[in-house]
């Protein structure tokens, strides 16, 4: 059964921790703990230059009618062309 020392800290995670408690028959639990730093302003987002994604074009497939359509309105609203299928044989590429 792995403890706290089966885990390294996650890189970049000053005074953080992460352990896992297991129970044969019943699963697992992951923990963690961690330090953040509050901003005193949102972080900028980076911006693309001049809608470098616009107009590409992509295929969606996913068995997941509700990931399809989260990732094909997100990147129709990016300016892209998505076409999303559920498999490889509703593809009509």
């Amino acid at each position: 059964r792995p403890g706290p020392d089966y885990f390294p800290p996650p890189s970049g995670v000053d005074g953080g921790r992460i352990w896992v408690e297991s129970e044969v028959g019943k699963g697992s639990t992951f923990y963690f703990t961690a330090k953040f730093v509050v901003l005193d302003e949102p972080a900028k987002r980076p911006e693309l230059a001049g809608g470098q994604l616009k107009g590409l074009k992509t295929l969606i497939v996913d068995d997941n009618a509700t990931n399809r359509l989260i990732l094909q309105e997100t990147l129709t609203a990016w300016g892209i062309s998505a076409t999303a299928v559920e498999d490889g044989l509703h593809c009509r590429c």
